[in-house]
């Protein structure tokens, strides 16, 4: 691959001195001009036949290794965030190879139109010098030396038509195409019904990356998020509803990668971000819109150290802006365990119009460290998290921002004929005991993918969030085969603070999930889940139901 740039720049450079030399001594430089070509006909070959090899192996294994990692990714992060931390290196590792590679590819393109232009100049001056010979009858040795001259540019011409096509791969794979076709149909009793809520949800993404460089890209996200039967009744039922309000941008922003030869790229525009195990900002991607941010944000990576850094705007109207920043930084302090610390700063300030009796001003910051990894077969992840500043809770009256959220999980994996991972996980969220106090003690999650963590029937912890949380789980997950994996989580929820003053009651209930996932093959998988809930009478006044059920199946078929 590379021996080819050089061999391009060679057959430049040579091309050129041999051109050079045509105008003084036609007949003695018409022999050094066959002999220059004749050389080049050899390295040119080789080099094509060396690089094309080359080429093809590494794209192939690079394939390879996505296709492996988008199953990873894909199948295994909906289970378990933690499988986005546990593949960035990968990731990192395959972005620069590919890079390199497209770097590489760059190199030969515009090293091929040059050789090309080249080419076509010799071919002329050849011509020219055949043309300015006085009686070319009268020496038929270097009349054939001219005529085999002129056979080897149309051979030179002949490589680099067949090198054309390659090329012409090369700009197409600046364009690729990608996306995703996802339905969900629920049967949903979270609530008081006489029978279960049966709704079917459509997700339909289609991106297209455009790479106009080498450290550059670009990519659009459309995407389409509806229920079914969800167009204006009145027109055909829904059948004759051509609106396309469900359609939205979802993502749309340019990448400039490797700044400075350094493993640091910037990224701006609307885009998905991810914070660490996403306990406080994450992309959702069980819902069916998903989340993106309006945002600039840095990367960087380094042998031992990656870190992250993003700006976005949430809000802006003629009352009020809102705005979110942070920063992260993970240290690989040993192999197979990792430290992190981040902070997170979110605010909502007032225009100079704005009706100030009304306006709920904030300030916060949310800040942490998290340590993860593994030894042998145990597994452990813990966190802690505080959040200072100041919120107006109602009209005059600000409040101080004083909350934490601590969590602690250890698991191992067992080898019973099949990879069995068994771990518990213990997770608090402070609650404030006087809500209407000078200080605010709830802790909130801010842009969390709650889903992942509080349960699959989604009623914390949003449910008396201001009297905290308590989650205690277990989970077991097992890989049945390389295609299928089955997980079953139990929690126990209750609150961490009263939710009346005096009254000793906190636990809330207990809840059972069950999920099984099946790749099919590369680019489809199905997975279906059930969950059962049973509701203390605390809990019971707040859904309506002291046992509640949620099931789905879902299919995914992504490009």
């Amino acid at each position: 691959m590379y021996q080819f740039m050089w061999v391009c720049r060679g057959v430049g450079f040579a091309v050129l001195a041999a051109l050079l030399l045509a105008v003084p001594s036609q007949a003695q430089d018409a022999e050094t001009l066959y002999r220059t070509i004749a050389k080049l006909e050899t390295s040119l070959r080789d080099a094509v036949a060396q690089e094309r090899t080359q080429r093809d192996q590494h794209l192939a294994r690079m394939q390879n290794e996505v296709r492996a990692l988008r199953l990873v990714l894909e199948y295994e992060a909906q289970s378990q965030a933690d499988s986005v931390a546990a593949t960035a290196a990968i990731f990192s590792e395959l972005k620069h190879q590919h890079a390199a590679l497209f770097a590489a590819q760059v190199d030969a393109e515009s090293q091929f139109t040059r050789l090309q232009r080249e080419v076509q100049d010799l071919s002329r001056q050849v011509a020219a010098l055949a043309a300015q010979q006085p009686d070319r009858a009268e020496d038929d040795g270097q009349d054939q030396q001219y005529d085999e001259l002129q056979r080897v540019v149309a051979q030179l011409s002949a490589y680099l038509d067949e090198i054309r096509p390659a090329i012409e791969r090369v700009q197409a794979e600046r364009w690729t195409l990608s996306g995703e076709v996802r339905h969900r149909s629920t049967a949903d009793a979270r609530r008081p019904s006489t029978s279960a809520n049966n709704n079917h949800l459509l997700r339909t993404r289609l991106a297209v990356t455009f790479q106009p460089g080498d450290g550059m890209a670009a990519l659009v996200q459309v995407q389409d998020a509806r229920v079914f039967g969800g167009g204006d009744p009145s027109r055909g039922r829904g059948t004759l509803d051509a609106s396309a309000d469900a359609i939205g941008l979802h993502q749309a922003y340019v990448d400039i990668q490797d700044i400075g030869g350094t493993s640091t790229s910037v990224r701006f525009g609307r885009q998905e971000l991810v914070l660490g195990n996403q306990r406080l900002i994450g992309s959702l991607g069980w819902s069916n819109v998903g989340r993106s941010f309006d945002a600039v944000s840095v990367r960087h990576a380094a042998q031992r150290v990656t870190a992250l850094a993003f700006a976005a705007r949430l809000e802006q109207s003629p009352d009020a802006v809102q705005n979110l920043a942070a920063v992260q930084a993970t240290f690989d302090v040993a192999e197979g365990h990792a430290l992190s610390g981040f902070a997170v700063y979110d605010n909502n300030r007032a225009s100079a119009t704005a009706d100030m009796a009304a306006f709920r001003p904030l300030e916060r910051t949310t800040t942490g460290v998290r340590a993860n990894g593994q030894q042998g077969s145990w597994r452990y992840d813990a966190e802690v998290i505080g959040q200072l500043g100041k919120n107006r809770a109602a009209p005059m009256n600000m409040a101080d921002i004083r909350a934490y959220l601590v969590s602690a999980k250890v698991g191992r994996v067992f080898d019973l004929g099949l990879p069995l991972e068994v771990s518990g996980l213990y997770t608090i969220l402070s609650g404030d005991a006087t809500p209407g106090d000078a200080t605010r003690q709830t802790f909130n999650t801010l842009f969390a993918t709650n889903h992942a963590f509080y349960g699959m029937m989604d009623y914390f912890p949003v449910t008396y969030a201001a009297q905290g949380l308590h989650d205690a789980s277990l989970s077991a997950r097992l890989r049945l085969d390389p295609q299928t994996v089955l997980r079953a989580d139990v929690h126990h929820f209750r609150v961490d603070q009263a939710v009346t003053p005096g009254d000793g009651r906190r636990a809330l209930g207990q809840e059972v999930d069950l999920r099984l996932t099946h790749t099919f093959r590369t680019h489809l998988n199905i997975q279906a889940g059930v969950a059962v809930f049973r509701a203390t009478e605390l809990m019971e006044s707040a859904i309506g139901r002291s046992f509640t059920t949620f099931g789905y199946l879902m299919t995914r078929i992504s490009l």
